[in-house]
């Protein structure tokens, strides 16, 4: 992975050398032997004799968000008027209805591609209205797709992006304060051969509780345990996360074990200075801690599953495509199918005492 050239520690027994290495899941080894020379030695190997009672985190721990924090619109009453309103439906439906009833070509990966399809203005439009709770007031942000009009609590909102979320081609306007109790958002969205009716998102630092097939906004955690963060306010999140863990040393050396996660990777820091990458098997990096205190800070980079993903899908296919999306009978469910993301267990810091040629595994 690094490209370094190093030389590996290794014995001697009846005329052969013996090298002894801990070969993990993902791991490959290239080793070169060359000729012994006069006055070569071997370099046996030594390994850390770790001392004391490990640091853990069992208490809750501060975070930082490394982008705002969302909730999911995917389910709504619709209308083609913006008068009569039909019950509360998930959107990929919503618009695979109203494919069927225009002669639209279905949208769900089992036809052309729609940037195939020649372009022209949409002559056609849905209304989609979307109520949610919250338990606080809060700013927060609008990011769609397409949208022809923005209605939030009654007060029109101009269609005027100034930013996106995630991808450019979601685009991203300011809403005014959500308001503590209900809310409705009321949005005039076109659809054409081309142009489908997603998923939209509202955005901001809120926690969100989802529960069943619907969720609300709540208060922002002030700190979040070790286990799933989509049961501590933030079911959809999909950025990166950053725990921060203070500890106390009087060492010079330390091992980081942190062996169980949820996401695409984890990224270690102590002391704000770059501690390495925790991708593969044993999960463990070395640290040499000041004495005193010493913060470790540990970001997980999570998926965008629970954002993105096929949230209603109830069984989880090794393949992931348009289908997913589309699921039926038992595999569907109105219910959110959350996946979970964290770091699932504490992290542990064993101190190393000295080296010695007998073992002392973690």
């Amino acid at each position: 992975l690094s490209g370094n050239i190093e030389e590996i520690e290794f014995s001697r027994k009846d005329g052969f050398t013996c090298i002894e290495r801990d070969v993990y899941a993902y791991d490959s080894l290239l080793i070169r032997y060359t000729p012994p020379r006069s006055g070569d030695e071997a370099k046996p190997r030594k390994k850390p004799v770790y001392c004391g009672t490990p640091i853990r985190f069992d208490d809750k721990v501060k975070y930082r968000l490394g982008e705002p924090n969302v909730l999911v619109l995917d389910q709504c009453e619709y209308s083609l008027d913006g008068r009569s309103f039909a019950e509360k439906e998930e959107i990929l439906r919503i618009d695979s209805l109203f494919r069927k009833r225009f002669s639209y070509p279905p949208a769900d990966g089992q036809d052309v591609q729609p940037w195939r399809i020649e372009k022209k203005d949409p002559d056609r439009f849905v209304y989609l209205r979307f109520d949610f709770e919250s338990e606080i007031a809060a700013p927060c942000r609008f990011a769609f797709e397409e949208a022809q009009t923005i209605e939030f609590n009654g007060e029109n909102v101009p269609v005027e992006p100034d930013g996106y979320f995630v991808d450019k081609a979601l685009k991203s306007v300011k809403l005014p304060d959500m308001k503590k109790g209900a809310n409705r958002l009321l949005v005039r969205v076109p659809i054409s051969e081309r142009i489908s009716i997603e998923n939209m998102f509202i955005t901001g630092d809120f926690g969100v509780k989802s529960e069943g097939r619907s969720a609300r906004v709540i208060k922002l955690p002030e700190k979040i345990a070790f286990g799933s963060i989509t049961q501590q306010g933030f079911p959809f999140y999909g950025g990166a996360i950053t725990y921060e863990l203070p500890f106390e040393s009087d060492k010079k050396s330390a091992v980081l074990s942190a062996d169980f996660y949820c996401g695409t990777t984890l990224k270690a820091a102590l002391n704000k200075t770059d501690a390495g990458i925790l991708a593969l098997p044993p999960y463990r990096l070395p640290l040499a801690p000041k004495k005193g205190e010493n913060l470790l800070e540990l970001t997980l980079f999570a998926s965008r599953a629970n954002c993105f993903g096929a949230l209603h899908a109830c069984a989880d296919f090794s393949w992931k495509g348009p289908n997913l999306y589309y699921t039926q009978g038992p595999l569907w469910a109105y219910e959110y199918q959350l996946k979970d993301v964290g770091i699932m267990k504490s992290p542990e810091i064993y101190f190393i005492k000295e080296t010695t040629e007998e073992e002392n595994d973690l």
